[in-house]
């Protein structure tokens, strides 16, 4: 296949992608009212003490105002989902519905429209919203058309699943989904063992805009396939079914590694689509799935849309990056196996899971990992009594690198390389899986390096979509441990059996290995 052609295809999926989701949002829009279309504005230029028609001002610079509307409802039925859309004439320090501060699902979150529970905030007949800010001073009266936010109602057969279904850790007896609502709503994840057949299992959700559910599932289940159902009101839509190969119905299993998926949402969906035809398991994804953690619209856009596919087939297994950081929204779409290993409420950046040979360790190390301090003996605690075959380890920072980093040690990179890469190897682990530097390359890294008393693989995978970068200069003099390099887009494949442990990195468009090495167990 000619490459105009490979690049064709790639365009017409991400068409479709963008698309579909334009037709999830038209949905809604479509349904959407302007609660306030008729609502009776009064404004104050005295902090609320006293109201008038409307606020005079003579200042060119911002003045402090208040602006509050009464409006009536008369139907919540109607009303089942509520979003609030700010005005761009007044800068709000402060809103209130009905008495109660209006905040937004998830802290530090920046939202286009802030999605609102309407059960909260709204009652039957008269309402009252009240802003609190700066109107940006012309010299004029302030107008309601240039204050004026909207609330915007929709009824419950707007709902649908916004983000996601996405799967997290997946255990022996268990397996783990999460997904986020236009609207608040409960959901439902019922499952089914196909591979052997078995009795369905389900877990429900409370009612909200986030949903973290654990399923139970039967022990040995090669093969299993889940439907998710969300419901608000009368209304009730389901997706699925997704197929899922668990890790632990054989005595192997595949997984695969990528990262960086930030940047045009074709590129993520060509590499996401081409990992998922390999059918694995799990996916350690070396960090920043986006370029703004806390711009809400971007992990539809380009993260959970455009890869819906594989994270919905696939567990995704987290390290976190530099551009999603401690943005909120990572805590409640993640499904970790925690800093226990047991998943027990599925939050955690420094997570472990033992996984049938493999033992697998996800870290945060966008802050903490001081020497001697608790982050690396949770570490060397997970590493020193473990029995696995195989040690994998994903972070986000590469502590050696051919990249343009490569003269610039970055501090979280200082950190890898002096301190996490040495007690990996003193405990044989078998390899660190990082992203950060656009590109793929493995560097076998020799015992003494930095003090470490074994060698140690370490594998960068940072090519699902970011700004592709190629060798620094002087590379050989600042990195002599690279064997294998590639400046493009790839993805990496695992496929770990008790007697050995091959990888296969492939490049994009045209899925040809670019790298291969196999890896014995543990002594």
């Amino acid at each position: 296949m000619k490459m105009s052609e490979r690049m064709r295809i790639i365009r017409i999926s991400v068409i479709a992608a963008t698309a579909a989701f334009a037709v999830l949002c038209a949905a809604t829009q479509a349904q959407e009212k302007n609660v306030l279309s008729a609502a009776a504005w009064t404004f104050s230029g005295d902090g609320g003490k006293t109201f008038a028609a409307s606020l005079a001002t003579k200042a060119a610079t911002a003045t402090p105002a208040v602006a509050k509307a009464t409006f009536s409802v008369e139907d919540l039925s109607a009303c089942g989902g509520v979003w609030l859309q700010p005005s761009a004439g007044l800068s709000a320090s402060k809103v209130t519905l009905n008495g109660k501060e209006v905040a937004a699902p998830l802290p530090g979150m920046s939202y286009p429209a802030i999605p609102l529970d309407p059960q909260k905030y709204l009652v039957k007949g008269t309402n009252v919203l009240e802003v609190q800010g700066s109107y940006a001073g012309d010299g004029q009266p302030v107008q309601v058309t240039k204050v004026a936010p909207k609330l915007l109602t929709c009824p419950d057969d707007a709902l649908c699943i916004q983000s996601g279904p996405s799967l997290g850790a997946i255990g022996p007896d268990w397996f783990s989904v999460v997904c986020r609502t236009n609207i608040p709503a409960t959901v439902t994840v019922t499952a089914k063992p196909t591979d052997p057949s078995g009795a369905e299992t389900t877990a429900t959700s409370p009612r909200g805009f986030y949903h973290r559910l654990k399923v139970p599932l039967a022990a040995g289940t090669k093969v299993f396939s889940y439907t998710v159902t969300s419901q608000a009101g009368a209304a009730k839509k389901t997706e699925g079914p997704f197929s899922v190969i668990s890790p632990w119905g054989a005595k192997g299993f595949r997984f695969a590694a990528t990262g960086d998926s930030r940047g045009p949402a074709e590129r993520w969906i060509a590499v996401s689509e081409a990992i998922r035809k390999h059918q694995p398991s799990l996916v350690l994804f070396t960090g920043d799935p986006v370029g703004n953690g806390p711009t809400d619209q971007e992990w539809d856009q380009s993260f959970f849309g455009p890869g819906k596919p594989l994270l919905a087939s696939a567990g995704l297994y987290p390290a976190t990056g530099n551009h999603e950081g401690a943005a909120a929204v990572v805590d409640e779409m993640t499904f970790t196996a925690g800093a226990d290993g047991k998943a027990s409420d599925g939050k955690g950046r420094n997570w472990f899971q033992n996984v049938g040979d493999v033992l697998l360790i996800g870290i945060d190390c966008t802050h903490g990992w001081a020497a001697d301090g608790p982050e690396l003996k949770w570490l060397e605690g997970v590493l020193k009594d473990s029995k696995a075959k195989y040690i994998f380890l994903t972070s986000h920072y590469p502590g050696w690198t051919s990249g343009y980093r490569a003269k610039r040690l970055e501090p979280a990179m200082a950190i890898s390389r002096q301190s996490i890469l040495p007690l990996l190897a003193k405990y044989k682990a078998t390899a660190m899986i990082v992203g950060h530097e656009h590109n793929y390359e493995r560097n076998e890294i020799p015992a003494g390096t930095c003090g470490s008393t074994n060698s140690i693989v370490a594998i960068t995978s940072a090519g699902a979509g970011a700004p592709l970068r190629g060798r620094g200069r002087d590379a050989e003099k600042y990195n002599p441990h690279s064997k294998a390099f590639f400046p493009g887009l790839h993805y990496v494949i695992f496929d770990v059996t008790p007697e050995s442990c091959t990888l296969k990195a492939y490049s994009m468009p045209d899925n040809k290995i670019i790298d291969e090495a196999t890896f014995k167990p543990r002594q």
